[in-house]
């Protein structure tokens, strides 16, 4: 890793720290501020300026180069644009909160907080190394969701079978008096809906193993085909 990616990533880091060090800080004394942490905030914020300065200059040749019909380029412009807002606002903010000593705005001061955090993940999305780390991230988040969808499928088709096969039996075992400790227990299949999210429960999350799947495997040991 280059000089500039750790300084990133160092810088990042800080941020994220006096954030959430700032958070404790006015829940216990909301009517006060740290002077440490907000002239810390206010070298962060001027560290950020200083870098979008850079960017910007930086992007200049691209964006006098590029067609203004390019979405890339108005993409690059909406971001420095945002940037620019964000850090003029959380400046303003800062220099009246020194001024006053206090906090003078509670709701603008907690959106600023997700916006400060959300800074340095665009800050290191910048670096070399954390490109790399998005497209796996990416990936990854495509194959959850295609991992999810084929979940959802899978529970669908086995609470069919399990209203179908299941509930019956169920039943007979509630009568049997075996659930007298479990209300819903007698109905963990009376419907797709709660066949679904019992086999969630049990199967997928691996909760209440006790409740229902073994009272009916020791009840009616061909059970067990369906659940393992």
């Amino acid at each position: 890793m280059q000089w500039p990616e750790t300084a990133l990533l160092a810088v990042a880091s800080v941020h994220v720290a006096v954030v959430v060090y700032e958070t404790d800080r006015v829940l216990r004394r909301p009517d006060t501020i740290d002077w440490y942490c907000s002239c810390i905030s206010l070298c962060l914020l001027i560290w950020h300026a200083c870098e979008l300065v850079s960017r910007i200059r930086s992007q200049s040749k691209l964006l006098a180069l590029a067609s203004l019909e390019d979405v890339s380029c108005r993409s690059i412009g909406r971001w420095n644009v945002l940037d620019a807002v964000v850090i003029a606002i959380d400046l303003v903010n800062e220099v009246v909160a020194l001024a006053m000593a206090r906090m003078p705005w509670r709701l603008l001061l907690l959106a600023l907080r997700v916006l400060r955090l959300l800074r340095p993940i665009r800050t290191l999305s910048l670096a070399h190394a954390f490109k790399g780390l998005q497209c796996r991230l990416s990936g990854a988040a495509r194959a959850g969701a295609c991992g999810a969808i084929l979940l959802v499928v899978l529970l669908s088709v086995w609470s069919v079978i399990a209203v179908e096969l299941l509930h019956p039996v169920n039943q007979s075992v509630a009568e049997s008096g075996a659930y007298d400790d479990c209300q819903w227990c007698a109905s963990a299949f009376g419907s797709v809906a709660d066949a679904s999210l019992t086999l969630m429960r049990h199967l997928v999350m691996g909760d209440g193993w006790g409740e229902v799947l073994l009272v009916l495997v020791k009840s009616h040991p061909w059970t067990a085909v369906i659940f393992f």
